[in-house]
């Protein structure tokens, strides 16, 4: 699987198929590639395989390895530094997650349930910015 380089590419990492299925549905409207994964390792092995993506939507709590263990091996190669990174989560959000978030490369932290208006403005801002 290797990212087309004429598009953006978008990962999606969240546990919850139906999250993934609802994110990917919304994001079909914007001129992007859309990859999907349920597994924290797995996002990590497609950022390596892809040579990266331009943007990444990933779940906090996940069953194996955490969304803010996914940031962290991801940015540890250099190539990956710039990728964006949005956190989502179903928990309620406090300080402390939020800081923790982007300690590990968050640039923005979203709470479920998600208005997919707020995610799509999101994503667009963040893949324009990223060009």
């Amino acid at each position: 699987m290797t990212v087309n380089s004429d598009k953006k590419s978008v990962l999606i990492v969240d546990d919850a198929p139906e999250t993934l299925s609802l994110f990917e549905q919304a994001l079909g409207s914007l001129d992007c590639t859309v990859y999907t994964t349920t597994s924290g390792q797995e996002a990590v092995d497609m950022t390596i395989e892809n040579d990266g993506f331009d943007l990444i939507l990933l779940d906090v709590n996940m069953p194996g390895m955490n969304g803010y263990r996914v940031a962290e091996l991801i940015r540890k190669s250099q190539k990956f530094k710039s990728i964006p990174i949005v956190f989502i989560t179903a928990s309620h959000t406090d300080e402390r997650d939020a800081a923790r978030g982007y300690e590990v490369g968050a640039v923005d932290y979203l709470t479920k349930p998600l208005d997919l208006e707020i995610l799509l403005n999101t994503v667009q801002s963040l893949l324009v910015v990223n060009k």
